[in-house]
């Protein structure tokens, strides 16, 4: 009984703690048959964010895009951000991590005139070397072209 009361008090500790990322999507065109996707997020201080290419911890952040027939994905999503190796105690791992703001770019080509509206979802988990929040699923839209 102890132990589901500790169990019961962490899970609602958890559910009240607000989200330490804050999401912003937008597009920058680069040609008229080519733009980006920036996927920027912005992490509360103490916080931070794994990278994609994290190999040890609960899970990388990762991004889904849906299938829309009028554009290609050109390239993979690419990181701008002051990356941070370190060994995380907590998962006997060195992760890849932000920990203040990070930029994810998606590359889009047009492969039909008319406007285009990419949908997605980004993936993340957000940590502070104490906790770790459950992985969150951000649906997103963004005006491409």
């Amino acid at each position: 009984m102890k132990y589901l009361l500790i169990i019961s008090f962490y899970l609602s500790a958890i559910r009240q703690t607000p989200d330490p990322v804050k999401w912003s999507f937008s597009s920058k065109k680069i040609n008229a048959d080519t733009c980006e996707i920036h996927m920027k997020a912005t992490i509360a201080k103490g916080w931070y964010l794994y990278s994609q290419f994290n190999e040890g911890g609960p899970g990388p952040s990762s991004f889904h895009f849906e299938k829309n027939k009028m554009v290609k994905m050109l390239d993979d999503v690419r990181e701008v951000g002051k990356m941070q190796y370190k060994y995380e105690k907590m998962f006997d791992a060195k992760i890849r991590e932000y920990s203040t703001t990070v930029e994810f770019i998606q590359k889009v080509g047009r492969k039909d005139s008319g406007d285009v509206t990419i949908n997605g979802v980004v993936k993340y988990i957000s940590c502070n070397g104490k906790l770790c929040l459950p992985p969150k699923e951000l649906p997103f839209s963004v005006q491409a072209f």
